[in-house]
């Protein structure tokens, strides 16, 4: 049994009764020092998460706990692989889960490749799918041959122009992965490019575009691009050493930052579940995950300091929080992602 697998073993028991043992983690969490901390009382929408039919009922029965009353599902597939039932697993909830189907990038990325995709994207927004992800970080897409892929190449037009005629939104991961004499900004430029091309299309930068490190640069474009939004999924880490760049940011562009965990579920051995709370390692107990929640909730509602990590796997940070004014949350709680995504308003208190 691999690493990963064994983790499953480990935690799946843990989370399979995750709502019986809240009460006791409870306990177990008041015995050490924690700030008092009252958090807003709001309905909220996870624009990024990953979970696949099996899991989903775990996966909202974990969301309710946080007033997470649903979320962007991007463990699609695509039309003929996955897709249709993640859309049948998503019906069972009305309303609260937006499955995007995903582009394959199998065979990239000539004239077949794309007619085969743009088939599969009409197939899949008629099946229901609510959106279109692109596997990334997408600068870093080669050809059969090997050749890096530009962002704004010709090949991948058909792509773009179809999301478009869909009136889908489409969800990218930029990376880093410029080669010789492309420039160090080559894939976020040639994204731009793209997005200036298509101003009535929607796209979706994953993980503060770029993962928070340069929040000024993510403003620019923001500032550029009226059809550009940002989520948060899985870069708090990041964000919160640069509280201050990403609280100017967001409130500089309140209706176009979504809130998102980026948790992901993972199938274990003999049906069992494991969450996957950051960086790959999945949580290990319900007093992880409850941590993860209360850090994450401090960092978008108090300008605290020294907030501990909500994935601490790769060093001992603490984070800053935002101090969000209540109307700039309940738009990055819930509703940008009801005008993105279509989701209906927040049920009543």
């Amino acid at each position: 049994m691999n690493p990963r697998r064994a983790w499953i073993a480990i935690v799946s028991l843990a989370l399979g009764i995750l709502l019986a043992v809240w009460a006791l983690s409870t306990y177990l969490e008041a015995r050490r020092p924690r700030p008092e901390v009252r958090f807003l009382d709001v309905w909220k929408i996870d624009a990024h998460e990953r979970a696949g039919p099996e899991a989903l009922s775990l996966a909202m029965s974990l969301a309710a706990t946080q007033r997470i009353r649903g979320f962007v599902n991007y463990a699609g597939g695509h039309a003929g692989d996955g897709l249709e039932e993640q859309v049948a697993a998503a019906s069972r909830y009305p309303g609260r889960v937006a499955v995007f189907m995903e582009l394959d990038l199998a065979g990239c990325c000539g004239e077949d490749w794309s007619n085969r995709e743009v088939v599969r994207m009409v197939q899949g927004r008629a099946g229901g799918a609510r959106g279109l992800s692109i596997p990334g970080p997408l600068g870093s897409v080669r050809d059969r041959s090997g050749r890096r892929v530009p962002v704004d190449a010709p090949e991948l037009e058909p792509v773009w122009e179809m999301a478009r005629r869909l009136t889908i939104p489409v969800s990218v991961e930029i990376g880093d992965g410029a080669g010789p004499g492309d420039g160090a900004r080559g894939p976020l430029d040639e994204f731009a490019r793209v997005v200036e091309r298509y101003p009535r299309l929607p796209f979706l930068a994953v993980h503060f575009q770029g993962g928070g490190r340069d929040p000024e640069a993510v403003s620019r474009l923001l500032d550029r691009f009226p059809n550009l939004f940002v989520d948060t999924a899985a870069c708090l880490p990041e964000l919160g050493r640069r509280a201050p760049a990403v609280r100017t940011a967001i409130l500089n562009h309140p209706d176009r930052v979504l809130f998102g965990t980026g948790l992901e579920w993972l199938d274990g051995p003999q049906g069992r579940k494991a969450v996957v709370l950051g960086a790959g390692r999945p949580a290990r107990s319900v007093v992880e995950i409850r941590r993860f929640f209360e850090s994450t909730w401090r960092f978008f509602e108090t300008a605290d300091e020294g907030i501990p990590d909500p994935s601490p796997v790769e060093g001992p940070w603490t984070l800053e929080g935002l101090g969000l004014p209540r109307k700039v949350l309940e738009g990055v709680y819930h509703g940008n992602a009801e005008r993105l995504f279509g989701f209906g308003p927040p049920e009543p208190d």
